[in-house]
């Protein structure tokens, strides 16, 4: 996964994501992104990274080396949905690029990575 800014991306929109923990829920993202239907998931998997625990409780992607995969779910994401998804990720979270595997293809996307201090993670 690689470092990058949302603000690279305003233009790109719609843009897939990969979403794991509380956000791969469909009724979490509809509640969380305003939706007037529940949020269309599909399955869906990243490679390069691993799930940790913050603070004991909320699901957190690091970089891991080698082949790691992490299982969970694939969304399109529209130029409204964005800035809900960054204020609920708070600043604990950054978006990064990745590749995201589907039964479709592979899509060109970004997932919400760890930005805090790595001590924090069990």
């Amino acid at each position: 996964m690689k470092r990058t800014s949302l603000g690279l991306y305003r233009t790109n929109i719609p843009v897939w994501y990969f979403f794991y923990g509380t956000l791969g829920d469909p009724e979490v993202l509809k509640h969380h992104l305003n939706l007037d239907t529940e949020a269309s998931l599909i399955p869906a998997h990243v490679e390069g990274g691993d799930v940790r625990l913050w603070a004991g409780k909320y699901k957190a992607l690091v970089d891991s080396p080698g082949s790691a995969k992490v299982f969970e779910s694939g969304f399109l994401v529209q130029s409204r949905e964005e800035d809900a998804l960054r204020f609920y990720e708070t600043d604990k979270y950054e978006a990064v690029r990745c590749r995201i595997f589907t039964d479709d293809g592979i899509f060109r996307g970004l997932t919400f990575r760890f930005d805090g201090v790595p001590e924090d993670l069990a």
